[in-house]
Protein backbone atom coordinates (compact mmCIF):
# COMPACT_ATOMS: atom_id res chain seq x y z
CA UNK A 1 0.00 0.00 0.00
CA UNK A 2 2.97 2.34 0.24
CA UNK A 3 3.20 2.56 -3.55
CA UNK A 4 0.00 4.57 -3.80
CA UNK A 5 0.35 8.09 -5.18
CA UNK A 6 0.47 10.91 -2.69
CA UNK A 7 -2.41 13.31 -2.32
CA UNK A 8 -1.99 16.43 -4.47
CA UNK A 9 -3.53 18.62 -1.76
CA UNK A 10 -0.22 20.19 -0.78
CA UNK A 11 1.58 19.86 -4.08
CA UNK A 12 1.10 21.68 -7.34
CA UNK A 13 -1.46 19.97 -9.56
CA UNK A 14 -0.93 19.52 -13.27
CA UNK A 15 -3.80 19.48 -15.70
CA UNK A 16 -4.88 15.95 -16.50
CA UNK A 17 -6.09 15.21 -19.99
CA UNK A 18 -7.53 12.12 -21.61
CA UNK A 19 -4.42 12.01 -23.79
CA UNK A 20 -2.22 11.80 -20.70
CA UNK A 21 -4.33 9.25 -18.84
CA UNK A 22 -4.58 6.89 -21.80
CA UNK A 23 -1.25 7.83 -23.43
CA UNK A 24 -3.15 8.23 -26.68
CA UNK A 25 -3.98 11.09 -29.00
CA UNK A 26 -7.70 11.73 -29.01
CA UNK A 27 -8.48 13.46 -32.25
CA UNK A 28 -11.46 13.66 -34.56
CA UNK A 29 -10.57 10.49 -36.48
CA UNK A 30 -10.15 8.52 -33.27
CA UNK A 31 -13.60 9.63 -32.06
CA UNK A 32 -15.19 8.82 -35.42
CA UNK A 33 -13.62 5.35 -35.39
CA UNK A 34 -14.85 4.84 -31.83
CA UNK A 35 -18.37 5.91 -32.81
CA UNK A 36 -18.37 3.56 -35.80
CA UNK A 37 -17.10 0.76 -33.57
CA UNK A 38 -19.90 1.35 -31.04
CA UNK A 39 -22.45 1.48 -33.84
CA UNK A 40 -21.28 -1.86 -35.23
CA UNK A 41 -21.24 -3.42 -31.76
CA UNK A 42 -24.75 -2.20 -31.05
CA UNK A 43 -26.00 -3.75 -34.28
CA UNK A 44 -24.10 -7.03 -34.03
CA UNK A 45 -24.16 -8.24 -30.43
CA UNK A 46 -27.88 -8.94 -30.18
CA UNK A 47 -30.67 -7.58 -28.06
CA UNK A 48 -28.98 -8.15 -24.70
CA UNK A 49 -26.07 -5.77 -25.41
CA UNK A 50 -27.80 -3.37 -27.79
CA UNK A 51 -28.65 -0.71 -25.22
CA UNK A 52 -25.22 -0.75 -23.56
CA UNK A 53 -23.52 -0.22 -26.92
CA UNK A 54 -26.13 2.33 -28.04
CA UNK A 55 -25.44 4.33 -24.86
CA UNK A 56 -21.72 4.21 -25.61
CA UNK A 57 -22.46 5.45 -29.13
CA UNK A 58 -24.45 8.38 -27.68
CA UNK A 59 -21.58 9.17 -25.28
CA UNK A 60 -19.19 9.28 -28.24
CA UNK A 61 -21.51 11.59 -30.20
CA UNK A 62 -21.40 13.97 -27.24
CA UNK A 63 -17.61 13.57 -27.01
CA UNK A 64 -17.34 14.59 -30.66
CA UNK A 65 -19.26 17.79 -29.91
CA UNK A 66 -16.96 18.50 -26.95
CA UNK A 67 -13.87 17.84 -29.05
CA UNK A 68 -15.01 20.02 -31.95
CA UNK A 69 -15.90 22.86 -29.61
CA UNK A 70 -12.42 22.73 -28.09
CA UNK A 71 -10.47 22.51 -31.35
CA UNK A 72 -12.68 24.35 -33.81
CA UNK A 73 -15.70 26.25 -32.55
CA UNK A 74 -13.93 27.94 -29.65
CA UNK A 75 -11.83 29.85 -32.19
CA UNK A 76 -15.01 31.32 -33.66
CA UNK A 77 -15.77 34.36 -31.51
CA UNK A 78 -19.46 33.46 -31.35
CA UNK A 79 -18.75 30.24 -29.38
CA UNK A 80 -15.87 31.33 -27.13
CA UNK A 81 -16.77 30.41 -23.52
CA UNK A 82 -20.15 29.15 -24.73
CA UNK A 83 -19.84 25.38 -25.03
CA UNK A 84 -23.47 24.76 -24.01
CA UNK A 85 -24.70 27.24 -26.63
CA UNK A 86 -22.56 25.46 -29.24
CA UNK A 87 -24.16 22.12 -28.36
CA UNK A 88 -27.63 23.70 -28.50
CA UNK A 89 -26.83 25.14 -31.94
CA UNK A 90 -25.70 21.73 -33.19
CA UNK A 91 -29.00 20.26 -32.05
CA UNK A 92 -30.81 22.76 -34.30
CA UNK A 93 -28.61 21.76 -37.24
CA UNK A 94 -29.04 17.98 -37.07
CA UNK A 95 -31.97 16.34 -35.30
CA UNK A 96 -30.26 12.94 -35.27
CA UNK A 97 -27.31 14.34 -33.35
CA UNK A 98 -29.84 16.05 -31.08
CA UNK A 99 -31.52 12.70 -30.37
CA UNK A 100 -28.21 11.11 -29.40
CA UNK A 101 -27.24 14.07 -27.22
CA UNK A 102 -30.63 13.79 -25.48
CA UNK A 103 -29.99 10.07 -24.96
CA UNK A 104 -26.51 10.84 -23.62
CA UNK A 105 -27.81 13.48 -21.22
CA UNK A 106 -30.55 11.19 -19.94
CA UNK A 107 -28.09 8.32 -19.49
CA UNK A 108 -25.46 10.59 -17.96
CA UNK A 109 -27.81 12.13 -15.40
CA UNK A 110 -30.08 9.12 -14.78
CA UNK A 111 -32.91 11.48 -13.82
CA UNK A 112 -33.17 14.65 -15.86
CA UNK A 113 -34.74 17.84 -14.68
CA UNK A 114 -34.96 19.25 -18.21
CA UNK A 115 -37.24 17.60 -20.72
CA UNK A 116 -35.86 15.88 -23.77
CA UNK A 117 -36.48 18.09 -26.74
CA UNK A 118 -35.60 15.51 -29.40
CA UNK A 119 -35.52 11.95 -28.04
CA UNK A 120 -38.72 10.40 -26.82
CA UNK A 121 -37.45 6.84 -26.78
CA UNK A 122 -35.13 4.26 -28.26
CA UNK A 123 -36.75 0.89 -28.51
CA UNK A 124 -36.07 -2.58 -29.81
CA UNK A 125 -39.12 -3.95 -31.53
CA UNK A 126 -39.66 -7.60 -32.33
CA UNK A 127 -39.98 -8.50 -36.01
CA UNK A 128 -43.71 -9.11 -35.66
CA UNK A 129 -44.48 -5.87 -33.82
CA UNK A 130 -43.15 -3.28 -36.26
CA UNK A 131 -43.90 -2.66 -39.88
CA UNK A 132 -40.52 -2.32 -41.49
CA UNK A 133 -39.39 -1.38 -44.93
CA UNK A 134 -39.25 -4.17 -47.50
CA UNK A 135 -36.24 -2.57 -49.22
CA UNK A 136 -33.09 -4.68 -49.20
CA UNK A 137 -30.89 -1.77 -48.06
CA UNK A 138 -33.12 -1.32 -45.00
CA UNK A 139 -32.41 -4.85 -43.81
CA UNK A 140 -29.11 -3.63 -42.32
CA UNK A 141 -31.24 -1.93 -39.65
CA UNK A 142 -32.21 -5.18 -37.97
CA UNK A 143 -30.58 -7.11 -35.14
CA UNK A 144 -30.47 -10.88 -34.88
CA UNK A 145 -30.58 -12.19 -31.34
CA UNK A 146 -28.82 -15.51 -31.91
CA UNK A 147 -27.04 -15.27 -35.22
CA UNK A 148 -28.92 -15.16 -38.50
CA UNK A 149 -31.38 -17.84 -37.38
CA UNK A 150 -32.49 -16.13 -34.14
CA UNK A 151 -35.18 -13.63 -33.30
CA UNK A 152 -35.12 -10.41 -35.30
CA UNK A 153 -35.42 -6.99 -33.68
CA UNK A 154 -35.61 -3.50 -35.14
CA UNK A 155 -34.02 -0.64 -33.16
CA UNK A 156 -36.09 2.47 -33.73
CA UNK A 157 -35.69 5.99 -32.36
CA UNK A 158 -38.83 7.99 -31.74
CA UNK A 159 -38.47 11.74 -31.61
CA UNK A 160 -40.62 13.94 -29.39
CA UNK A 161 -42.59 14.89 -32.53
CA UNK A 162 -43.36 11.22 -33.20
CA UNK A 163 -40.93 10.81 -36.08
CA UNK A 164 -39.64 7.23 -36.31
CA UNK A 165 -36.04 6.72 -37.41
CA UNK A 166 -34.12 3.50 -37.73
CA UNK A 167 -31.31 3.68 -35.17
CA UNK A 168 -28.61 2.82 -37.72
CA UNK A 169 -29.79 5.48 -40.17
CA UNK A 170 -29.84 8.12 -37.42
CA UNK A 171 -26.34 7.10 -36.31
CA UNK A 172 -24.93 7.16 -39.84
CA UNK A 173 -26.54 10.52 -40.56
CA UNK A 174 -25.15 11.99 -37.33
CA UNK A 175 -21.64 10.77 -38.17
CA UNK A 176 -21.92 12.09 -41.72
CA UNK A 177 -22.92 15.53 -40.41
CA UNK A 178 -19.96 15.60 -38.03
CA UNK A 179 -17.61 14.75 -40.89
CA UNK A 180 -19.03 17.55 -43.06
CA UNK A 181 -18.91 20.06 -40.19
CA UNK A 182 -15.35 19.07 -39.31
CA UNK A 183 -14.28 19.58 -42.91
CA UNK A 184 -15.62 23.14 -43.14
Amino acid sequence: MTDLPQSPSGASVTVITAQKIFAWTFDFEFLMQKANHELELSMSEGRDLFFANAMNFAVTIHAISDYLWHVKAIHDGQWANKQNKFVEWIKTQNDCIAVFIDIFNTYNHTVRREINMFADRLGLYHEDSVRHSPLLEDLKNRIFQNGSSGDVFWPVLTTTTGRLIYYRYAAEYALHWWRVYHGT
